[in-house]
């Protein structure tokens, strides 16, 4: 037997599974927004904005990385200065490599996780009665009345 079309099954499920099946024009729309998707993604690119598509090795401008660090002008201005997040000038205009602004945004990830598990750790100091001195400011003395 074939496992191609069987006109008993097809009779089998009545008349309700020959009928053809409406779809509305939104659902249409969603389904071609899927496999335009999914096919760009199979070929390398991938939806910076909505409706664009650009290559996932692309270079960014500033703007940008500035919506995906949430940063302002100036202090994206700030950290190019600082040498803290690489970039390169092509015919004149600033660009960044997504592997770079990738690699900053894990930086200040784990630094941040790096500062709260040192503040968890002084406050599980604390609990066990190991506080830390603190410079600068005298021992204080117990007064005798």
């Amino acid at each position: 037997m074939s496992k191609g079309f069987d006109p008993e099954k097809v009779r089998a499920m009545g008349a309700e599974a020959r009928k053809p099946r409406v779809i509305s024009r939104r659902q249409v729309e969603s389904i071609a927004a899927r496999v335009i998707k999914s096919t760009l993604a199979s070929m390398g690119m991938e939806e910076t904005t909505p409706g664009i598509f650009k290559p996932v090795n692309a270079l960014l401008d500033s703007e940008e990385v500035q919506t995906r660090l949430k940063l302002t002008r100036q202090t994206l201005w700030e950290l190019r200065r600082a040498g803290k997040l690489v970039w390169i000038k092509v015919g004149g205009a600033v660009r960044y490599r997504r592997e770079d602004v990738e690699a900053y945004l894990q930086e200040q990830i784990l630094e941040r996780e790096r500062k709260e598990a040192e503040k968890i750790g002084k406050v599980k100091e604390f609990k066990e009665g190991k506080i830390p001195e603190i410079q600068g400011i005298p021992e204080i003395k117990e007064v005798k009345r």
